[in-house]
This record gives C-alpha cells, structure tokens and sequence, in this order.
C-alpha cells in the first residue's frame, strides 16, 4: 500500500493544499470587496467631518480672541474734576420735561374758554304807591294821593320796599305830625277827638296804582 501512496503524489496532502489555496482565494476575494465597499465611505465622511471640524475651530478661536480683545479695549473714563461739576451744575439748571415727549413735539396750548357773557342786572323797580289797611279796609294809594280813616284825611308822602309815611292832613288828627308804617308791625291809632282807635297797617309796595 505505501508503494502504491509514493506512486500518486497528488493524493490525500495535495486535496488538502488545494482545498486551503480555495479559501485563502475566496477570503481575499471578500477581502478586496469590502475594501472596494467601505473605503469610500470612509473617504467621504472623513472629508464632511474635516469640514465640520473646521468651523467649530475658527469658532472657538474667535470666542478664545474675544475676551483678549475686549479686555485690551480701553474703556473711557469718566470725567472728574472741575468738568464733572459744571456738568452736574448744568444738568440741574435744565427744566423739567416729561421723558416720554419728544424733544421736538410741538407746544400744545390750552384752549381759551371764552367768559360767559355777563347778564345785565335787572333795574331797580322804585315803589310808587303802597296798598295800605285801615280797620280791615282796602286802600291802594300812590304818593301824594290821599285816603280816609274814620274822621281823618291822610296823604301817602313816600313809600319804600318796608315802610310807607303819611300825614294826617285833615280831621281830628290832623297837624299831629308825620307817621310811619312798617310793614312788620302794624299800628293803632286813637282819635283825639272822640278816643276810637283805628288799626291801620302797610302790606305791600307797588311800582305804579293799577288802573281798576
């Protein structure tokens, strides 16, 4: 049998190199198929990502340059001294003014309510005769008229708003003088002749003697 083995070279060993060949061959076939799949994805998202990259670097240089810059800024002081006071001074000389008003709106003036018109006074009625009582008898008499009570004659001499004098000017009265009537109070009035008494009263003034 070993005679036989040593005259076919290519028995049992050489089924198993050739079987090894195979898969090594279909191993760097798959090999080179991913390679040709994957490598240019690889390509693809390593260039988006270097791009991205590049953004976010400038970025944050720009934030990193920033404080450096802000802080090598000069702020501008304030003013102090002599220049501050006079400031001060005239902003306190400045009138008041509401904020929310422009400075250029025009004034706006009140508007000018004209007065009310003036009403003329009523003239002053001056009585001219009075209506006088004499014992519950009615009596309109006007200045300088004349009216009789009992025995005597009287004249109206003038007559106001309260008040009314007469003058007994004939009878037994007569020649005692002047005699006032108010037209709060009336009066009694006594003859001197006979001693009757006569009530006699002043009630209301009037601008002129009616006619009836």
């Amino acid at each position: 049998m070993n005679a036989i083995a040593k005259s076919f070279p290519g028995g049992a060993a050489g089924s198993d190199q050739r079987r090894q060949l195979i898969l090594l061959g279909v191993l760097g076939l798959v090999l080179v198929l991913l390679l040709v799949w994957q490598v240019p994805k690889l390509l693809g998202g390593s260039g988006s990502s270097s791009s991205e990259a590049a953004p976010a670097a400038s970025s944050a240089v720009a934030s990193a340059a920033a404080p450096t810059t802000a802080a090598t800024t000069p702020v501008a002081a304030a003013p102090k001294g002599p220049a501050a006071k006079r400031s001060a001074r005239w902003i306190k000389r400045q009138p008041a003014r509401d904020p929310f008003v422009p400075l250029n709106a025009p004034a706006v003036s009140a508007p000018v309510v004209p007065p009310p018109p003036a009403t003329p006074a009523a003239p002053e009625v001056v009585p001219t005769a009075a209506v006088i009582w004499t014992n519950g008898l009615r009596h309109v008499v006007g200045v300088k008229q004349r009216f009789k009570m009992g025995d005597t004659t009287f004249r109206l001499v003038s007559v106001t708003r309260d008040s009314a004098e007469i003058d007994p000017v004939l009878g037994s009265l007569a020649g005692g003088g002047k005699l006032t009537l108010s037209r709060a109070t009336p009066r009694t009035i006594k003859s001197s002749k006979n001693g009757v008494a006569y009530r006699i009263s002043f009630t209301q003034p009037l601008a002129a003697v009616p006619s009836s």
